[in-house]
Parts: C-alpha cells; structure tokens; sequence
C-alpha cells in the first residue's frame, strides 16, 4: 500500500498520523481556474469592434493584459465554411461567438494553458457573428494572440462535423467548468463523444485534447484508473503531431495519477520528465506545476527537504505569475507536509494564509485540512466550524467523496466532545456513501470507527459486526485496525487471550506495514500513533499475567514494548541489514544473553492511560511492577525536572528532595528488592526521560541517591543496545583519543577578533546570538592535559569550526568533546543543533550552527561523545521513539554512548565535572558509566557543590560496558 494511501485511510479510520496529507489535491492543468461565464462590466464603455478580414491563411495579432476582451465582426455568407483558430502566446484566451440572432454558441477554452491553439471552425450566417477574445484572469501578465484563417471555402459535410464536434466540445468543458456532480458526469458523457467525433474526422491532435479532456473529467470523478488510460492514449497523440506543449500537460496530469495509485517512483520519474520538458519550452506554469507535484512525492517518499524546496520554487513562480488559486493550492500543500513532519503551528500557518486565495472545491479542502488539525490540537469549536464550511463547500460543487471525508473527520470530532449520536449517524452515513462510491478502503474505515463507538457504548455484537465486515471488504489497509477493534471486543468480554490473540494479529500487519515504507522518517511518523496498541496489548498481557502468574505472559508483555520503542534507530543501526528490512527487536531471553552482564539490572518502564508498568530484567529472572497512570507520573516528573534544575536556591532544595523522594518510591519502590546491583540500565518512557534517575534516593538507603552505591545509564530500548554494541564490533577502532572543540568566536564583537567590525553576525548564519562561555576553555584544557600525548586535538577559538565537524576530522577519535553552547528546540527538532565559531579570524560571518541534520549525517567511530552545554539531553519526545534530539542524532552517526544535559548547568561547576569525569577515565582507567558516577559523586560531597543543579544535571545515555 502506498503511503498516501495509508494516509488516507489512517486518516478516514480517526488514527491522527502526523503524515497525513489528507484528501488528494488536485494538480496539473486541470486545477488552475475555471473561466466563469462572460457578463458585460456595465460600468465602463465596450471596447471598439473590429472586421476580421476572412481572407485564407492570413493572420491577425493582437497584445491582450489580463482582464481585457476584444470585439471582432465576423462575416461569412451562407454555406460557406472557415477554418479560424486562435492561438494563445503568453496568455490563456477564451473565445465567445454569438450569431446574427444574438444566441451565443458554446464558449471555446481548451484546457491548454496560455500556449495552445483554441479552435473556432465556422459556417457561414445570414448576417454578421460577432466574436469576443478575452482573459479571464485580471492579474494575468500581458501576452499576444493570433487570429489564424486557414481554408475559406464552400461547407463540405466534413467541414460542418468538424464544426459540430468543435461545439460539442466546447459544450463539455463549459459543464465540466460548472464543477458539479451532475455536470462532470454529462461531461464525461460528453468528452467520451467529442473523442468518437474527432477520431471520426481522423483529426488526432483534436482526439488527443479531448482525450485529455475526459482524463481530467474521470480524475474529477474519483475514477484515476480511467484517467490515466485517458491521458496515456492523448500523449501518444500529442506525440503524433509533434505537440511538446500538449505533451507537457499530459505529464503533469499522468504524475498525480500515478501517486495516487500508489506508483511512487513512477510518478517522480513523470514529474521530472514534465519538470525538464517545461523548461525546455520555457512554460512557467508547466514548470510550477510539475514542481508542484514533485514536491507531493517528494514528500511521501520522505524526502522532506527536497519536497519542501520544490514547494518554495513553486510558489516563488505562482506568484510571479500572479496565479493566486494555485498559490493557495501549493500551501496547502506544504501544509500536509509540514502536518507529516509533525509541525501543525507552521502547517495551520500555510493553510491560515491559502485559505483567502482559494474557493469552492479548493477551500474546502484547505478548510477540511485546517479543521482536522484543529481538532488534533484541541481547537475544537474552530475545527467544528471549518469542517462545517468543508462539508458545504463539498456539497455544493457536489463532491460525494470530499462530502464523505469531510463528515467523517466532524465524526471524528463530534466522538472526542462525547457527543455520540452525532458521531454515529455520520460514520453510518460515510459508510454509506463510500459504499456506493465503489471504495471499499474508505467504507471500511467508517465501519471500523464505528466499530470503535459501539465498543464504548457496550453494544459489542454490533461492533465486532463491524470490524468483521471491515476485514471482509478491505484486508489490505484496514487489517490492523480491524483485528485491534475485534481485541476491544473481545477483552470487554472478559475474554483475555482472545483478545491477546486478535491483537497480535493486528500488530504484526502494522509491523509489516511499516516496514514497506522507504523513509526512516516516514516509519517514525507512521508509527506513532499505534503506540496506543502496543499498549492496549501490553495491558491486556498483563491482565493476564496477574491471573495466570506462572505463565511467563509479563516477559511477553516486556517484549511487545521493546517492540513499540526506537524502531526508527533500530532501523538506522542495521546498515548491514539488506534494504527496506528492519532490525529484529530482541526477546526477553536475547536480552538476558545478549545485552545484561552479571552485575547489571535492566528497568524498562511503560506509561499507560489507566496504569503503567515496570520490569526488572536480570541475566537470571523477570519481574514485572504495576504503576500509577501516565499521567500522575509525568506530572511528577516534570515537576521534579524544574524543581532540579532550580535546586541552587536555597528555597527550592527542600521541595526538590521531596520531589525526588516522592518519584523514588512511586518508579523505584515497587523494585526496591531488585536494586542490588552494580550497573542499573534504565528505559524511560514519555517525560521520564527527564529525570537523572541516579538522583533519585535508593528506596534501600534512602538518604543516599541511587548513584552512591551503583552506576546508573539510560537507553532508548534494550534492542537499541545490542544494536549499538553490533554497530561499534563492526568497526575498526579510532587511532586516537579525543578530540575537544571549545570557546568558539560567536560574534565580530568578541575581543579575539584583530580588527574590529561594527556590524553584527548577519542573521542569515544564524538566528541565535550566544555569549562566550568562560570555562569551556578551562574545561578542553584540563581534558586535553589529561589524554595521553600525541593522541589528542585541541580546536579553540577560530579552529573550532562547524568544517571541523562536518569534514571528517573526528572519524579519528574515540572521544569527541563539544564544549559550547547548543540550541535544543523540543517542537522543531530540525533546529536544534550545537553553535561553533561563526566568524572567521577577521570578523567576516560563515556558517557555525552544526545542525541536526549535519550530525545525522556524520560517520564517526567515537565510544563517546560529550556535549557539554545546556539542556542537550532533551529533545521532541516522540511516542514510541522517545527523546529526538542531539543524543539520538550522535547514536544514529556511529556513538557508542553520550554524555548530555537536562538542564541549564553553571559554567564553572560543569567544568569542576568534567575535570574529575576526565580524571576518573585517563587517571584511574575507569569506564564512562563509572568515570561519571565518580565525579558526581565526588561533586555533591563539596561544600558548595550539594544541590543536584550542580552534580545531578548530565546523564549517560547508551552502552555501559
């Protein structure tokens, strides 16, 4: 299944995915707009009538602004016959003849942009046929036309068909412009004819228009098999006639077509060969709608920077067009795109300001998109309002599909406010018309959300009705979700391992279907959302459990989370896995084996609606905790997090000591008989990854913290571990031993700086301004001066470069030190990154910010890496992958483990830290995980050192050993 499908129908089945990219838009000509009917602007005086002389193969050339007409007198005697067409140069026409009688014939507006040919064949009258050339686009740039007379001649019976399809033609785009139901399908009917005719007549450019024509119809009405067998015939009579121009529209229809059956590479491989065609001819508009739909690709393949440049080119051209629909088209848009990377501030921004530009069918996508977003960001009356308009507006240019969409997400909206009947009446009735629309994808997403209502509402035969019929119309996408459903049922029923068994049905399909997904980012964004059935089966596991205790189903339990957690970095770690596979979670016995030592005990912690869980793994047993709800525990650890990272003051010691004892019995005191080990291994889960768990007291000693008697490390997941261990044994060991980039130059201002320059670092390098850091000097000094000699690099000052990082220069060393400031953005992690110096020796500005992306894309071959700044432990905290930030982007690069912050730490006591931290790995020969509970423990015990802001602050995450 394709992602945009699954989008789709994740979106239809209520699973709010961060990806969605909502109904399909409408690209390529067919979506630019429609010519309304011509009435006459009383207000200004018409412009003077011309005589167009019929003399044969002569022509008349006119320059039109856009929102101008032409007024031109036509005679042409009885029986006779004239072969007119107008051609288009820079400016898309329409045509409007009326006869002697004052009846007007049928518009003529080929949908070819403003560079094709409009014809107008002609036969004679009893008296004079006026003709009027006009723009309907006021904010069009200026162009020319050509009025071209071909034959003049008596009317032969083909001449007066070829007349007569012309008309007919013409008729069909006037009802497919009317953009209704009723009047797309007469179109269809209508193009379908033109195409006999034409075919009739042997006229193959003409067959290949409309030909397009009712490929864009069929697209119109839902039927994209049927459109792109259209437009596959029409390119090969473009092809025919030697029409580049016809060829290039063709293209940008077929691109869209063929993503939205699913061929992704085949419909990048079409919009980049429309993409170089239109530019060869030199068509902007060609251009930016092949750009246009590349970027849609772009950004179901996952490729979010290259789909979000080929949005900001396509809008740079629109505008320069003056094209203000298809502008709005495009921020729509990159609004699903930034809703697929989980940015719903900036997609919501995009749609706030496309909405003006857009009408009918077009703003009520927008409208329907803004409303979902609403609802996923609790702006529940707006969202009801705009999803009201969409379904409107869909109504109104009688879209059943849209229609449809459109009351499932009110649904959807009206099940979340508790207002059930209405929510129930709309999925029934979704269901309904998709049903009759011949989509069983989407009908079964409406029964699967009314499945779900019928759960909570107790009516459970019904429901498990339901979810079977669902399973029944649609195995390919509604799998997962049904058998999900079916385990509700089932469990409600008190019937545990049937439930256990449906769920695990429904977890090994969307397993599945997420590894058919290409993109590492697009696997995260998909997978977040079922974390909520990863955890109704953890639950049910261990209701179980309780009633069967000497089953072993909490080791099953445990193994479902590590399922659920940092696949996305399991993925990464697997580079020698073949493409596309995933790297295998382990099991609880792989774990014993692969992962825990004699001396280490692994605490692996899941947080759920109604209670939560912990396990502790040793090499030799599994126990498994009930806890408080999510919501209890993340309340505290938040609190104890700000309470911490305050602790300096005096006022605030006493409140973050409780706050530390309170979270030590509620996470820790379950286990206290587990504790007695050397090395703890601990797996957070949500806001737990805020917490310095060696801070906490031990529940056995309660005025000692944890890390006074034993070593404490965080992971993402225990399967990340013996990844990350894999990773490093595949390896050659780095030649040397560390390297530090510390005290970097900021701003022209500092004093390092020989000649002194007025002006300030431009805000194109940055966005950030940063104050020089004292002791970060002092800091890479004492760790250098205790490496050993000849393996070890010092970049200060100027040297310490964002090209140092990116060039390669750190593959060397086992140890690579940041000793700087560094920006961590939790809601847009792409601008989290560590600042470098950021002007060279004579004050000229460059590029210092080494970015998230930059650090992805490292290869290093360190066993550690330190970030000592502020704050780099956090980072967006993902459901499923956990914290996304500095820490997982080193992982992913090739770091064995990372030393990183959880809140602001004082300069001169992070440099008291690393001086002992570096004294305990060079002098004393200890390990990081040691090296560091040493020089916390060391630290808190110094007079001045004693509150946990100062000692308690960095963590290590990753490997131990």
């Amino acid at each position: 299944m394709s992602w945009a499908e699954q989008r789709r129908w994740s979106r239809l089945a209520g699973i709010c995915l961060v990806l969605s990219l909502g109904i399909a838009a409408s690209y390529g000509p067919s979506s630019f707009p429609a010519a309304p009917a011509f009435s006459p602007i009383l207000a200004d005086p018409p412009p003077p009538e011309r005589s167009l002389s019929l003399i044969p193969h002569s022509t008349v050339e006119a320059a039109l602004k856009g929102g101008e007409s032409h007024r031109y007198r036509i005679d042409l005697p009885p029986g006779q016959f004239a072969d007119l067409v107008v051609a288009q140069q820079g400016i898309d026409v329409v045509l409007r003849l009326v006869g002697p009688d004052g009846g007007a014939f049928p518009e003529v507006d080929t949908p070819n942009g403003e560079q094709g040919l409009e014809p107008l064949p002609l036969l004679g009258a009893s008296g004079p046929m006026r003709l009027k050339i006009y723009s309907t686009n006021p904010e069009a740039a200026a162009g020319r036309y050509a009025v071209r007379v071909g034959a003049v001649r008596p009317a032969t019976d083909r001449d007066r068909a070829s007349v007569a399809a012309e008309r007919d033609f013409a008729a069909t785009e006037s009802l497919r412009r009317k953009a209704t139901g009723r009047s797309f399908l007469a179109a269809k009917a209508g193009a379908m004819q033109a195409v006999s005719r034409f075919k009739t007549l042997g006229a193959t450019a003409r067959t290949a228009e409309a030909l397009y024509a009712l490929g864009r119809i069929c697209d119109k009405l839902g039927e994209t098999e049927a459109a792109r067998s259209a437009f596959l015939e029409a390119q090969r009579g473009f092809r025919t006639v030697g029409d580049r121009s016809g060829e290039g529209r063709i293209l940008n229809s077929l691109g869209p077509d063929l993503f939205t059956l699913g061929l992704l590479h085949e419909a990048l491989a079409c919009d980049r060969e429309a993409l170089a065609l239109h530019r060869s001819l030199g068509n902007l508009r060609g251009e930016a709608t092949a750009l246009n739909n590349r970027g849609r690709v772009q950004a179901a393949l996952g490729h979010s920077e290259d789909a979000l440049d080929d949005y900001d080119r396509t809008l740079t051209l629109w505008r320069h067009l003056g094209f203000r629909i298809n502008e709005g088209r495009t921020l729509t848009n990159r609004a699903r795109l930034f809703s697929m990377l989980g940015d719903n501030e900036r997609a919501l921004a995009d749609l706030d300001q496309a909405l003006p530009l857009l009408t009918g069918h077009d703003a009520a996508e927008a409208l329907d998109e803004r409303g979902f977003l609403r609802s996923r960001t609790g702006r529940t009356a707006e969202a009801a309002t705009d999803l009201a308009k969409a379904l409107d507006l869909y109504r109104q240019a009688g879209d059943r599909r849209g229609e449809a969409v459109a009351l499932n997400d009110l649904g959807l909206l009206w099940l979340s406010l508790g207002q059930k009947k209405g929510a129930k009446g709309a999925f029934e009735k979704v269901a309904f018309t998709f049903r009759e629309l011949g989509d069983p994808a989407s009908e079964a997403a409406a029964l699967i959300n009314l499945g779900r209502l019928r759960v909570d509402e107790g009516d459970l035969n019904d429901a498990e009705a339901d979810f079977l019929r669902a399973l029944a119309i649609d195995r390919r996408r509604g799998e997962a979700e049904a058998w999900m459903g079916i385990a509700q049922v089932r469990r409600a029923r008190g019937d545990l391992r049937g439930a256990l068994r449906a769920a695990n049905k429904g977890l090994l399909h969307i397993e599945t279907r997420r590894t058919e997904l290409e993109s590492l980012t697009l696997r995260t964004s998909f997978f977040a959302p079922y974390q909520d059935a990863f955890g109704f089966t953890v639950e049910a596991a261990m209701e179980l459990h309780h009633r069967e205790p000497r089953k072993g189903l909490d080791a099953q339990a445990l193994e479902l989370v590590e399922r659920a957690r940092a696949r996305s970095l399991l993925d990464a770690l697997a580079r020698v896995a073949p493409p596309g596979a995933a790297f295998q979670t382990l099991t609880v016995r792989q774990i014993q084996r692969q992962v825990l030592g004699p001396d280490v005990l692994l605490l692996e912690y899941a947080l759920g609606e109604r209670r939560s869980f912990l396990w502790t793994v040793s090499s030799r047993s599994v126990q498994s905790y009930e806890l408080p709800p999510r919501k209890v525990l993340e309340d505290a650890a938040r609190q104890a997090h700000s309470l911490l990272a305050d602790s300096r003051r005096t006022l605030a010691r006493a409140p973050a000591r409780e706050a530390l004892a309170e979270l030590s019995r509620e996470l820790l005191g379950p286990a206290a008989n587990d504790l007695k080990f050397q090395h703890l291994v601990v797996v957070p889960d949500g806001a737990l990854h805020l917490i310095p768990f060696g801070a906490l007291p031990d529940p056995r000693s309660p005025d000692l913290p944890l890390l006074a008697r034993c070593e404490v490390v965080t992971a993402p997941s225990s399967s990340a571990l013996a990844a990350i261990r894999r990773d490093a044994a595949g390896r050659r060991r780095a030649p040397a031993v560390l390297a530090v980039l510390a005290d970097p130059v900021f701003d022209a201002s500092d004093p390092r700086v020989p000649i002194r320059r007025n002006t300030a670092t431009p805000q194109a390098v940055t966005v950030h301004r940063f104050s020089r850091l004292p002791y970060s000097r002092e800091e890479a000094q004492i760790a250098v001066s205790l490496a050993p000699p000849g393996e070890r690099q010092m970049d200060l000052d100027f040297a310490a470069r964002r090209e140092v990082a990116t060039s390669g220069a750190l593959n060397r060393f086992r140890i690579v030190h940041f000793a700087t400031h560094a920006v961590v953005d939790s809601e847009h992690p792409e601008l989290s990154g560590i600042a470098l110096s950021m002007v060279d020796e004579k004050g000229r500005p460059e590029e210092g910010f080494l970015r998230l992306s930059d650090i992805y894309r490292l290869h290093l071959s360190a066993d550690l890496v330190v970030l000592s700044a502020c704050e780099t432990a956090l980072g967006k905290n993902v459901r499923g992958e956990g914290v996304m930030g500095l820490t997982r982007a080193f992982l992913h690069a090739g770091a064995r483990r990372v030393l990183v912050s959880l809140w602001p730490v004082e300069d001169r006591a992070t440099a008291d830290l690393m001086r002992l931290f570096y004294a305990g790995l060079f002098q004393d020969g200890l390990t990081p995980a040691a090296a560091l509970r040493q020089a916390q423990d060391n630290l808190r015990r110094q007079p001045n050192r004693q509150a946990p802001h100062y000692w308690a602050g960095f963590v290590l995450q990753g490997d131990w050993s």
